[in-house]
């Protein structure tokens, strides 16, 4: 029981620093292993407190002419 709690430990940590880096919720919802990204996204969007608010100003951005994509962005 105790190396399943060390190793469900570090999962988490894992992906909740992978999140908190900019590392693409779908990305890191395929390396987890989980059903879809929206289970990833209910378990830990409490580490992206501001995530909406700062997808909004990039895309403003973008669409006000500053073309500038930080470098967390994910480019199409």
């Amino acid at each position: 029981m105790c190396r399943h709690r060390h190793n469900h430990d570090l999962r988490h940590t894992y992906i909740t620093a992978s999140l908190m880096a900019g590392v693409s919720p779908k990305v890191v919802s395929q390396r987890a292993g989980h059903a879809d990204v929206a289970f990833t996204m209910k378990t830990y969007q409490h580490v992206l407190p501001g995530i909406d608010e700062a997808a909004a100003d990039r895309a403003a951005s973008y669409m006000l002419g500053r073309r500038e994509i930080p470098a967390t962005a994910q480019h199409p």
